[in-house]
């Protein structure tokens, strides 16, 4: 039992660490529409949104966003267009 116990709470441990950071920068994605995105004046959150944005489930989840937003007319965020996406595109590659 124990061993299922900690299986589960690191499961759960590395799940969050996974959500959070796609949670605030899906605040971030929302907050820039607007215009309230962030300014040169912050470096570190920029630095850190650019950190985030670089992993694939962020990138895909941002892509599917401004997809939609550019479907119904709408220009997404700046940091959400692939040239300001650090590792490019969110597409995955076909299998060869």
């Amino acid at each position: 039992m124990a061993h299922t116990d900690s299986a589960l709470k690191e499961t759960s441990t590395r799940s969050m660490r996974m959500s959070v950071p796609l949670a605030l920068i899906t605040a971030h994605f929302f907050a820039a529409l607007p215009g309230a995105d962030i300014t040169g004046a912050h470096p570190r959150l920029e630095a850190w949104r650019r950190r985030v944005s670089a992993r694939r489930a962020v990138q895909q989840a941002l892509s599917a966003m401004s997809d939609f937003l550019r479907s119904r007319g709408l220009e997404p965020p700046a940091f959400c267009q692939p040239s300001t996406m650090a590792g490019g595109s969110a597409r995955r590659p076909e299998a060869e």
